[in-house]
């Protein structure tokens, strides 16, 4: 931890210097939702701020700059390469702000996507505020918790022209809140083996030899997700030539058994 991080878990952030109009919970979701879209507004642009800021954030944040706080984070948030750290720490960042905004509908918001995106993510109560972190607890009891792989199935050995085979994919993933999932499938490759959901079944039809992957996924209600991946190979069916001579010669075999036995009496 360097000195700057230092000060900065010994600061709090100072009282906010202006009074908020009490608004509806629907309009506050509304404004928080909206808060993505002003990274793309003028006032960001001219910042030029980006996700490797966040000190910055953290900065306006303790010295009561709120709405600035706000503008700086949307990047971040809606920066597809930014890592799970950073964003855990952009969400956090964005709780603690809607805080001092007395906007708690809106660090709820905040505080459930951070668990969305880190479930088993726990504020350190020695450098975050107590009300963060009583309602950090409080959201994760309301937020679902993400579908479970319990295990995956083997490789599947198809044989062109064969019949579809069926996966039961409830042995293989399960909710934990006990809620019903629905799955979707899709074939890397679908000139070898096509993939579809029927009901809680995986249906894997061969079409053509070759190898390919089918694509697992399974989401609750909520749009937690959580899927695998099940390795298809498909061959031609072995024709079997020798099968006439064997014939053949079981019958052979059964005329000279029979001639000795005639030979012995």
């Amino acid at each position: 931890m360097t000195a700057a991080d230092l000060r900065r878990s010994s600061r709090r952030p100072r009282a906010a210097r202006w009074s908020i109009a009490r608004v509806s919970p629907g309009a506050v979701a509304r404004r928080l939702v909206a808060l993505a879209a002003l990274v793309s507004g003028p006032a960001l642009a001219q910042s030029g701020a980006s996700c490797g800021r966040l000190a910055d954030v953290e900065d306006a944040y303790f010295d009561a700059r709120f709405e600035e706080a706000t503008r700086l984070i949307g990047p971040c948030l809606d920066d597809a390469d930014a890592g799970v750290e950073a964003r855990e720490r952009a969400y956090a960042l964005l709780g603690n702000v809607r805080l001092s905004l007395q906007d708690e509908a809106g660090a709820r918001e905040a505080i459930e996507a951070l668990l969305r995106l880190r479930p088993d993510y726990r504020p350190d109560p020695d450098r975050q505020r107590p009300t963060f972190v009583a309602l950090v607890e409080d959201v994760r009891g309301q937020v679902g918790r993400t579908p479970e792989v319990l295990d995956v199935p083997g490789p599947l050995d198809l044989v062109v022209g064969a019949e579809p085979v069926r996966v039961p994919l409830a042995s293989y993933v399960r909710d934990p809140d006990g809620t019903a999932l629905v799955y979707s499938a899709a074939s890397r490759d679908e000139a070898v083996a096509e993939a579809q959901v029927d009901g809680r079944y995986l249906v894997v039809r061969p079409v053509g030899t070759g190898e390919t992957v089918v694509a697992v996924e399974a989401q609750d209600a909520s749009g937690l997700s959580a899927g695998f991946e099940v390795a298809v190979a498909v061959g031609r069916a072995r024709e079997s030539r020798e099968r006439p001579f064997l014939v053949a010669g079981a019958a052979a075999l059964v005329v000279v058994v029979a001639l000795l036995l005639n030979a012995s009496d």
